[in-house]
């Protein structure tokens, strides 16, 4: 069993982080795709798009990333399936942040009603389209997404958004708790740091969920959709 006290920072690199996974998790046991999929985008609001570093982006306005979950966005939306956008956002004092206020000071930029915590118009609602207002970095805790997506019969999700590491992590940890079937879209979604992006898809690849681009995934819905056009 391997002990912290041999472990070398200076020593230990992301490859060797990534090899662990690939050897840990070297024969994939994917959970595939549902039957009727949710589309859930985790905080892509103006806060995190916007490339504000006081909004822990580190500068990254995930623009790419972005571009990809609109492509997405558009497939779902074409072929009449769901799709919930999420955001943080507070009232004054942050009663209502918790502990995680205590970690993260700046929490205190997401106020309810501010601009920050608008869904970015490259992203925008469409009539519909719930938009989950969270406290917390999961989706699921605390909100009723989970009793929305019962309700539409939905029996899997796809999530895009942001951090990998924190809020979309603990989202597809839910997700795959409450039974849906998970597919992170990897190009759609990133992190302040790119070792943290890859490490922790890496992480959520081998433990929780499957992972796809978002091509592969528009190619899904495409068969859902000429599925039930056939039916």
């Amino acid at each position: 069993m391997p002990r912290y006290e041999d472990f070398d920072p200076k020593t230990t690199t992301i490859a060797d982080l990534l090899d662990f996974y690939a050897s840990r998790y070297a024969t994939p046991h994917n959970v595939g795709w549902g039957e009727r999929p949710a589309l859930v985008i985790v905080d892509f609001s103006i806060a995190f798009t916007s490339a504000a570093a006081q909004f822990d982006s580190g500068g990254n306005g995930y623009d790419d990333e972005v571009a990809r979950t609109a492509v997405l966005l558009a497939a779902m939306r074409d072929a009449g399936l769901p799709v919930f956008h999420t955001t943080i956002a507070y009232e004054p004092g942050l009663a209502d942040a918790g502990l995680w206020a205590k970690k993260i000071p700046w929490l205190d930029g997401l106020l309810a009603d501010s601009p920050e915590v608008g869904i970015d118009p490259r992203l925008e609602p469409a009539e519909g389209e719930p938009v989950i207002v969270k406290k917390y970095p999961s989706v699921f805790f605390q909100t009723d997404l989970d009793e929305r997506l019962r309700a539409a019969g939905v029996d899997s999700v796809f999530i895009a958004g942001c951090t990998t590491s924190s809020c979309v992590k603990a989202s597809v940890v839910d997700a795959m708790g409450l039974g849906y079937k998970t597919c992170i879209a990897e190009d759609a979604v990133s992190d302040m740091n790119p070792m943290l992006h890859v490490i922790n898809l890496a992480e959520m690849r081998g433990r929780y969920a499957d992972t796809a681009p978002v091509d592969t995934i528009v190619a899904r819905i495409a068969e859902l959709k000429a599925g039930k056009h056939a039916a």
